[in-house]
């Protein structure tokens, strides 16, 4: 034993991993990227709907991947998520029209995918590394911190990360809008084993397609179903 207290940042579907490996106590601290990846466009869309500087804006958004990745590729409707604005530390939520902001993620704000858009994911992780290693207290967003499902604003320091919600926000209903979120990105609940229940609507495109039938996966059984999965898309591309 090191004596030393090790932390594990996962960049790999930390909205879903994290709280899997939670119910199994292996939980990592907190995942990296994802609704981190929005916050500077809004931040910019925000400043210039209000016509203060950047610097004096602030967001904090609860959300899951799905919707922080679609967020900035086409407009959302009726998307399960909370987002605040704060001005100098300030509340002004109510004063800012939420459509306006988001409509400019798709579109003048629009965030470059691919190799060069992965820049921002890993801008976001330094700022995750650099909290935790030089003990900053920085207030950032991170996916599945300490096991939770999706996305919340976080403090994150030597110790690890401490989600920070605004004041009006239970963590309750924080998780319930992130479980409402993972639906929608096919996981319909996760059980106190680790054990995934996927959503009929999304496997019914892995039967039809892969002839791929998945409705439940415990977590003993990933290794398999991931061979199977992988031999179903080896078969598919030979077709």
């Amino acid at each position: 034993m090191s004596g030393q207290t090790i932390h594990v940042l996962n960049a790999i579907y930390p909205d879903v991993v994290n709280p899997i490996l939670a119910k199994v106590d292996l939980a990592p601290t907190t995942g990296i990227g994802d609704l981190a990846n929005n916050v500077p466009a809004l931040r910019q869309a925000v400043a210039g709907i209000l016509n203060v500087p950047r610097e004096q804006v602030d967001v904090r958004l609860i959300m899951s991947r799905y919707v922080s990745y679609w967020m900035s590729r086409h407009p959302l409707k009726d998307a399960p998520l909370s987002f605040s604005v704060f001005i100098n530390g300030v509340d002004q939520t109510s004063e800012i029209d939420r459509a306006k902001v988001f409509q400019q993620l798709p579109s003048t704000l629009k965030r470059t995918g691919g190799g060069v858009g992965n820049i921002m994911t890993a801008t976001s992780a330094a700022v995750v590394f650099d909290g935790v290693v030089n003990d900053t207290g920085v207030i950032t967003h991170v996916p599945g911190p300490n096991g939770l499902p999706g996305g919340y604003p976080a403090r994150v320091d030597a110790q690890g990360v401490e989600v920070v919600l605004p004041e009006k926000i239970p963590l309750q209903t924080a998780i319930h809008i992130n479980e409402s979120g993972l639906v929608l990105d096919g996981i319909e609940r996760i059980d106190e084993d680790g054990a995934v229940l996927f959503a009929e609507q999304e496997m019914s495109v892995f039967r039809e397609v892969l002839g791929y039938d998945c409705r439940k996966m415990p977590l003993c059984e990933v290794d398999d179903w991931a061979k199977e999965l992988q031999t179903k898309y080896h078969m598919l591309v030979r077709l």
